[in-house]
């Protein structure tokens, strides 16, 4: 096999709180295209423990949480012509998770897709969505 599909390495989770990405991984995130200052979201799903780290093109990410009070056959559809409006890709989403009470989604978007619109104005638009009965904003940042 000539080409690598994937890059693995074992690590630990020091006490200190600092954890090294592998040389390895470094590396070949600096030879991707458009990465000349890697920065990355870490994502840790407590019910899998699975954690994902996306490389990012900026040092801030916004997470869009959605609760959904009445979950519509449409919802995904519909904010999914949201996102496609503003031409916003996300870098993760957890689509619709059922909690105790209602369910909610999570999106994670690069700062750096929102040049045709603001976080906030996408927040109004997925509010306006059926059955929404909340839609909040954190900025991730360095």
């Amino acid at each position: 096999m000539t080409e690598l599909v994937t890059i693995a390495s074992m690590a630990a989770f020091p006490l200190n709180n600092t954890l090294e990405l592998p040389k390895s991984f470094v590396t070949t995130l600096k030879e991707m295209e458009g990465m000349e200052q890697p920065y990355g979201i870490m994502i840790l799903n407590p019910s899998t423990r699975v954690i994902r780290i996306t490389p990012t093109s900026s040092e801030e990410v916004v997470k869009i949480s959605i609760s959904i009070s009445e979950l519509s056959s449409n919802f995904l559809q519909q904010l999914g012509a949201i996102l496609t409006r503003y031409k916003v890709k996300t870098l993760y989403s957890t689509g619709i998770c059922f909690t105790q009470d209602d369910c909610c989604y999570e999106g994670y978007i690069d700062m750096s897709e929102f040049a045709e619109t603001t976080p906030e104005q996408m927040q109004t638009d997925i509010s306006q969505i059926k059955g929404i009965s909340a839609v909040e904003l954190e900025i991730l940042s360095l």
